[in-house]
């Protein structure tokens, strides 16, 4: 009510389907996106991987009398595995090392962190911290 007078709204009734319409094809339209967003995202790292690793396997391939290119497709992706596993094989262990070292050091920062005067002693004695430290 406004100003002691009513206001009367009204919809015609191919506003109401068309806004039933909307909603319906766009659920559908986002249950289709969420059925074939995997085979997308395949599709677009197929596509980078042939556009990045396009100039190696031209230069493969010119290597070879027959220019083949199938060949020089699979010695790059070949190149490009082996260089990922020595790359984690040399990345993991001291990841995993350091990783298990600062777990077994948590106890003793917490403890070194609670005792000492500073920053993170001062916080946790203004919020009353002390029972979840």
């Amino acid at each position: 009510m406004r100003n002691g007078k009513n206001i009367h709204v009204t919809f015609e009734t191919a506003t109401v389907i068309r806004v039933i319409l909307l909603v319906v094809v766009t659920i559908l339209g986002l249950m289709f996106l969420s059925k074939i967003i995997q085979p997308l995202i395949l599709i677009v790292v197929s596509f980078f991987l042939a556009i990045g690793l396009n100039p190696i396997v031209s230069w493969i391939a010119s290597i070879f009398k027959s220019q083949n290119r199938v060949l020089a497709t699979g010695i790059a992706y070949s190149l490009v595995i082996g260089f990922l596993i020595a790359f984690f094989s040399f990345v993991f262990p001291p990841l995993v090392k350091q990783t298990v070292d600062f777990v077994k050091e948590i106890p003793q920062t917490l403890q070194t962190l609670k005792n000492e005067d500073g920053t993170v002693k001062t916080l946790v004695d203004r919020y009353n911290l002390q029972e979840e430290v």
